[in-house]
């Protein structure tokens, strides 16, 4: 009987052995889970160029080119139902500049087709258009909304009064008596007065006294930067700061009545070509030629973050009024909404001739009209894409 427990205790361990030894090492583990990560038809979607947004966050305007089809619009965006509202033919070439009335009633766009046209935003229709003989690289209203100023023929801005029926004494009309020497690239109006600045070549900046603010149209004070072209302005929303960005990579800070430098900010040598502050005042952001976004505290002048968001040019950078998200776009051809305190990515919207489509980082995409076609991977969850722009 011991005899054959040995027996038996010897064939398994010489089973237990076979089995060991006849084991694959390189076989295959068990098939990992598949990647849901969302990926689009980046290629075919329009490059983005210039933006804005309503102030009650809810209407994302945007303007871009398809590179393939040399299309060129200007799409309205409802960002609580992921929706495309419009896409105006704005323009048979790039739109460089949208700016929105104060009563969001119009919208003005303008770009390399040199012209300029005002839309009705309740009906979309076209009710001014003004040709130039220059290209219009920026357009503004003034903060009451009767003036908009955009640098026209000769880089010479027009103070063209907007049409309001309500206000009888403001007749739509052009003045032409605002000139300059060199050439402009950006305008921006402060948003507590009719004060306006403008920047452009040489690094010449000037700060006006319009009509808009009880004025002549005068200087009221003036920089001129040794460092590069002034690409991007912006002011603080007191209108007490104006931030003025150039080719050279930096940032200058200057008290808007005195015209005095309190602060240069750096950003690497990096073409900036868009500043905006968040509501709060607490952040400046910037957009930059390398597709990244730098990111200075407004309380102590310090960087707190640069991270690309891209990977090529930024075109614009907005904020959302109820300070929900960062909205980036550009030559990637994507419209990225980030987290206001970490930057991480929120969303992505690409937008095609007949779709727009929203993905997330986690696995979720949805979208407005025959979106599904330019979707490769990832879980249609509409109510979730939408729920991380709440």
């Amino acid at each position: 009987m011991k005899v054959f427990r040995l027996f038996i205790i010897l064939i398994l361990s010489v089973a237990t052995l076979f089995s060991c030894m006849t084991y694959d090492v390189h076989e295959e583990p068990a098939s990992e889970p598949e990647d849901l990560t969302p990926s689009c038809d980046i290629q075919n979607a329009y490059a983005l160029l210039a933006g804005c947004i309503s102030r009650d966050g809810r209407l994302l305007y945007i303007s871009g080119h398809q590179r393939s089809s040399s299309h060129n619009r200007v799409f309205i965006i409802d960002l609580q139902r992921l929706s495309i509202i419009e896409r105006l033919q704005a323009d048979d070439d790039l739109i460089f500049t949208l700016a929105l009335s104060p009563n969001e009633h119009q919208l003005a766009t303008g770009g390399r087709g040199k012209n300029l046209r005002i839309w009705d935003t309740d009906s979309w229709e076209q009710i001014l258009k003004i040709d130039s003989t220059e290209v219009i690289s920026s357009a503004v209203y003034d903060h009451r909304g009767w003036s908009l100023f955009f640098t026209g023929p000769n880089n010479m801005p027009y103070e063209l009064l907007s049409f309001y029926p309500q206000i009888e004494t403001k007749p739509l009309s052009e003045n032409t008596n605002i000139v300059f020497d060199d050439a402009l690239f950006i305008l921006k109006a402060n948003p507590a007065d009719g004060y306006l600045a403008t920047g452009g070549e040489y690094g010449k900046l000037s700060y006006w006294q319009t009509s808009e603010s009880n004025e002549k149209n005068e200087i009221l004070w003036e920089y001129k930067n040794p460092d590069g072209d002034i690409l991007g302005l912006e002011f603080s929303n007191d209108g007490n700061l104006l931030f003025s960005a150039d080719s050279s990579g930096k940032v200058d800070v200057f008290d808007s009545l005195t015209g005095s430098i309190m602060q240069s900010l750096d950003a690497d040598s990096d073409y900036l070509f868009w500043l905006t502050t968040d509501i709060r005042d607490k952040y400046l952001y910037a957009a930059a030629s390398s597709g990244s976004v730098y990111v200075w505290d407004l309380k102590n002048f310090e960087r707190v973050s640069d991270f690309r968001a891209h990977d090529d040019k930024i075109q614009t950078i907005l904020t959302d009024p109820l300070n929900r998200f960062i909205v980036s776009a550009g030559f990637s051809n994507r419209i990225i909404f980030h987290n206001p305190e970490t930057f991480q990515t929120i969303v992505e919207l690409y937008m095609f001739d007949d779709a727009l489509v929203a993905v997330t980082p986690d696995g979720f995409y949805t979208g407005d009209g025959d979106f599904e076609q330019y979707v490769y991977s990832g879980t249609n969850n509409r109510d979730m894409v939408i729920k991380k722009l709440q």
